[in-house]
């Protein structure tokens, strides 16, 4: 499997870009640490590293090596924040990237080619699985790729509308078994 990954020359567009706009970001490596140039560090970037179980790496763009590789970056911020900037930034980017709100707080850019439904692909096609015989299930914008390549997308009852658009099936939450409820429905009926 290959990976789809964030250069370091695209890392200092993207840098600039969060300069140029006052938006905090932090970017995600392959091994999960997490760097930002931003010196007043988000709250929401020391969530993630805390759930990463990484640590915060200030360092600019010029501080890193020339072979880095980003597997993720996120513009961070309130929701509010997000909600007032997003719709620039995926006019501004979503040419050459995927950009993609992943909740409230998180408004991810990724390569162009980075993206659940390709991975689900790439898979796919090494198992010689057709998309049809393939379900998926999701909650977030993040997983409309996803949904628009299998046969079966599932969305789950407290889902976002915008997911909710591109399922086939909503069942109920996780917490109220919801996918056991759909593959009962499904899989094993």
């Amino acid at each position: 499997m290959n990976k789809q990954l964030i250069n370091k020359n695209e890392y200092q567009i993207l840098v600039d870009y969060a300069d140029k706009n006052n938006l905090q970001y932090y970017a995600l490596d392959t091994d999960s640490n997490i760097y930002t140039g931003n010196h007043d560090v988000s709250r929401v970037v020391a969530l993630q590293a805390w759930e990463n179980r990484s640590g915060i790496f200030i360092r600019t763009p010029e501080e890193l090596p020339d072979d880095i590789a980003i597997a993720k970056f996120d513009f961070v911020g309130e929701e509010d924040v997000l909600n007032l900037n997003e719709p620039q930034v995926v006019q501004d980017l979503n040419d050459d990237h995927s950009v993609i709100r992943e909740g409230t707080v998180f408004l991810a850019v990724l390569n162009s080619n980075a993206n659940k439904g390709a991975g689900l692909q790439t898979l796919a096609d090494h198992l010689k699985i057709d998309p049809d015989e393939i379900m998926a299930f999701g909650d977030e914008r993040n997983d409309i790729a996803m949904f628009k390549y299998v046969g079966n997308a599932i969305c789950m009852k407290n889902g976002t509308d915008h997911a909710k658009k591109y399922a086939d099936y909503i069942t109920d939450t996780n917490i109220n078994d919801g996918i056991s409820k759909a593959m009962n429905k499904f899989v094993f009926a």
